[in-house]
């Protein structure tokens, strides 16, 4: 469907499009609505009475119909004494507003409906094939952007990282600038080796916190320096046990943290402690 937002000239005699169209232009063949059209016939308004002009309102949506093929075009173009070797022409028809409203609604509940399939799909483990399928249709990438948000939350929680690899890194991109943090959250904290998959949408990550008792364990702390080497801001609540190994890796891939907060029973020792005062030194807390 298209939307002519400008109120637009059109003839009801095709002669008169010789006066119009050049070598290399479009020329529209409409078929208005036998009933409540958008059009109206302005003939006796004009200067040019004899061009039977209609004008349509603006914001008049039509659907394009086709593309008039060789032979048809070769008609048009006898019956108007004009080279159309060159020029595109399409049939459109008008489309009535509230219809075209209702036929939204209808897509929209699809794709809806469609999404969701896909979230059980990957939360039951149905075969991977299953949910590619869906995938490659366009269901993922069509979906409205919380369910997309749902789906990847879903592939990341139970490690499907095969569908993850497939989901359209672009789609994927304009989520994570919208909810980053928890999606590195929930990788992190499944300790997904799907995270090295994904660890190219987010090194400019520049804030994460983990909350108390997440258990995120050195696994978690080397996805997080591994992921996220742009970090600033960086909290472990109590319980993580992140160990000296996890503590070091962060420090030795995250230098720009200014801000660091390791909470109680994370393990670090001392050689984790050293590791943070030797490389991260732009450390202002």
């Amino acid at each position: 469907h298209i939307l002519w937002q400008a109120f637009s000239s059109t003839t009801a005699d095709c002669k008169v499009v010789k006066g119009f169209a050049n070598a290399a232009g479009t020329i529209f063949i409409i078929q208005p609505l036998r009933n409540n059209t958008r059009g109206r016939r302005i003939s006796f308004l004009s200067a040019l009475p004899e061009e039977e002009e209609v004008l349509f309102e603006g914001n008049t949506w039509f659907r394009v119909h086709k593309e008039m093929g060789v032979l048809s075009k070769r008609m048009l173009a006898k019956n108007l004494g004009l080279n159309l070797d060159a020029t595109s022409v399409f049939e459109l028809e008008e489309v009535d507003e509230e219809i075209l409203e209702t036929r939204k609604r209808d897509l929209q509940t699809w794709r809806m409906n469609a999404a969701e399939g896909l979230r059980l799909k990957v939360e039951t483990m149905v075969s991977s094939q299953m949910c590619l399928d869906d995938i490659e249709n366009g269901v993922f990438a069509e979906a409205p952007r919380e369910q997309q948000f749902r789906i990847l939350d879903a592939a990341l929680t139970h490690e499907r990282v095969d569908i993850v690899t497939r989901l359209g890194k672009e789609d994927v991109r304009d989520l994570l600038l919208e909810e980053k943090q928890e999606l590195a959250q929930i990788a992190i904290l499944h300790k997904m080796s799907g995270s090295q998959v994904i660890a190219g949408f987010w090194p400019s990550l520049m804030s994460l916190t983990f909350g108390n008792g997440n258990r995120i364990g050195r696994e978690g702390a080397e996805a997080i320096a591994q992921c996220c080497p742009g970090l600033t801001s960086l909290t472990i609540r109590n319980e993580n046990i992140i160990g000296s190994e996890g503590a070091k890796s962060i420090a030795q891939h995250c230098r720009r943290l200014t801000s660091l907060t390791i909470g109680n029973d994370n393990r670090i020792g001392i050689e984790g402690a050293e590791a943070i005062a030797q490389h991260c030194q732009n450390l202002a807390h």
